[in-house]
């Protein structure tokens, strides 16, 4: 019969060995697209360019080939769906495979839309034919016992017997999906609003890089008019955390280059977002770091964080709780908030006994970060708890509690203009120093990371290959997915995170390099 395994799989698995061509937007949708038949109210819609050409072709490629260890990755993707193909039952007697059965067919584009996120939610699959009659006899060919041949608006398809997917031809599209999305597709090709006619679809669309392999867009005001459909209860928490939904967009992307993987997320959900390059700080992080990420503006994010909780009705949260409590120890939460800058965390090590790290904070205010670590100091002094006492350097103390510490002592210290809560000795004094030499900024590794981001402001790097490093220390080398997957992950050089801003739309991209 015409399972999901035999026929939603088996195509979209075609079409998925193919696409490695050009994506990304650019002043909406033709007639020609899927997204032309995905209808106006779809929260989620999810595209991506099938036939291979150009500059693109050749990245995926060589990224692939790179990865994988295989010279022609493509074929042996295809060798393996068509033994697939063998050794699964025959439809009909017949043995299929991609080069006669779904290559001659496959349009150029293919996209898939969903219509909700509870229950089973009407959602399909679209995807271009270049002849309409070649896939009509896919479908054909693939009907068993038990299926239903059915007509909707003058188009016919053929239903599952068992599990009641749909799949038809519907003008230049093979549609498959559930049979409430296959009408819906149908009831958009008669005339009804398609996404694609959408100005928050379209102007989300222009927002995706160059290049890109597939993109995957979400309506915000789409999700919460489900979530208010289902729950309205939850729709302030989701407002409360986002803002208005009210034309707001996500788009995700993925762009493949020669040596690299990116995927970019591109946003109008918030216009007061702040975006901060970190760069300046992480590089002076240790070189031996395996990872560093920053925030910027510790303090006025804790501001906003306890608005928006206080705003959303948490019990106990408001600052004038928070404000007794620290009462307490003589310190309110303005004076923390407004000693708090920018926020930089560290990692290094090898192994468990040399792991370590520290999370550093320019301070806006120096004088206001060392009247906060001097008030912590005296507090913790007089507290006379066993293990505390005063900081090798700065104004801080240091913790030490071999049970729950290890071996490392925890400083909290400062020395104008950082503030540093450091793991280890060494990542302490790391931490407090701001003179150039064995760090970061002078990391190969890191120069080609930041690189990558083409001129976005950089806020998380992790060497790769000192990660796999440490895994393999702390024992992950003995499970055997991990051994069968060091292979691949040995190619792989950097992750880095970055961020930029382009009129309404705020970006977010992490980058994974591959040697």
């Amino acid at each position: 019969m015409l399972t999901r395994a035999r026929v939603l799989a088996s195509i979209l698995t075609a079409a998925a060995l193919a696409i490695s061509a050009c994506g990304g937007g650019g002043g909406g949708v033709s007639s020609d697209d899927p997204a032309s038949l995905a209808p106006a109210d779809a929260p989620l819609y999810i595209q991506g360019v099938l036939r291979p050409h150009g500059q693109l072709k050749t990245n995926v490629e060589t990224l692939a080939s790179t990865i994988s260890g295989y010279n022609d990755p493509t074929s042996r993707l295809i060798d393996l769906f068509d033994q697939s193909l063998r050794d699964s039952q025959p439809l009909n007697g017949k043995t299929q495979t991609f080069a006669k059965d779904f290559e001659p067919w496959l349009g150029d584009r293919a996209g898939v839309f969903v219509e909700g996120f509870t229950g089973d939610p009407p959602a399909a699959g679209i995807v271009q034919t270049t002849d309409p009659q070649a896939t009509q006899r896919a479908i054909d060919d693939s009907k068993e016992k038990g299926d239903k041949d059915r007509s909707y608006q003058g188009v016919d398809y053929l239903v599952d017997g068992n599990d009641g997917t749909s799949a038809g031809v519907v003008g230049d599209f093979l549609v498959i999906g559930n049979e409430k999305a296959f009408k819906d597709a149908v009831g958009v090709s008669k005339g009804d609003d398609s996404l694609g006619d959408q100005d928050d679809f379209t102007k989300a669309l222009d927002q995706a890089p160059s290049g890109s392999l597939a993109d995957a867009y979400v309506s915000l005001e789409g999700v919460a008019n489900q979530v208010r459909a289902d729950n309205p209860a939850n729709v302030n928490s989701l407002e409360g955390a986002i803002g208005d939904t009210s034309g707001k967009t996500v788009l995700a992307s993925l762009v493949p280059s020669s040596d690299s993987l990116e995927v970019d997320l591109g946003t109008n959900a918030d216009q007061n977002v702040q975006l901060t390059d970190l760069s300046k700080l992480i590089e002076t992080f240790p070189a031996d770091s395996f990872a560093a990420i920053g925030i910027p503006d510790l303090g006025d994010r804790v501001n906003k964080t306890i608005d928006q909780l206080e705003r959303s009705g948490v019990p106990g949260v408001s600052k004038d709780a928070i404000d007794q409590q620290l009462s307490n120890v003589g310190l309110s939460l303005d004076e923390i908030t407004g000693a708090l800058g920018d926020l930089g965390i560290f990692a290094e090590g090898s192994d468990r006994s040399s792991l370590q790290g520290a999370a550093v904070i320019n301070s806006p205010d120096p004088q206001a970060g060392q009247k906060l670590i001097g008030k912590l100091t005296a507090f913790a002094l007089a507290s006379g708890q066993p293990g505390i006492g005063k900081a090798n350097a700065g104004n801080g103390f240091s913790v030490r509690d071999p049970e729950q510490l290890g071996g490392q002592p925890l400083t909290i210290t400062s020395v104008p203009p950082r503030i540093v809560i450091g793991y280890g000795l060494p990542a302490t004094a790391g931490a407090l120093s701001v003179e150039g030499g064995n760090d970061l900024a002078n990391d190969p590794t890191y120069k080609q990371a930041v690189a990558a981001l083409g001129g976005a402001g950089l806020s998380g790097y992790v060497s790769l290959p000192k990660v796999f490093q440490l895994a393999d220390a702390l024992g992950a080398i003995r499970d055997p997915g991990y051994q069968q997957a060091r292979r691949y992950l040995d190619n792989l050089t950097y992750a880095v995170l970055g961020s930029g801003k382009q009129g309404d739309f705020s970006s977010s991209k992490v980058i994974v390099g591959v040697r």
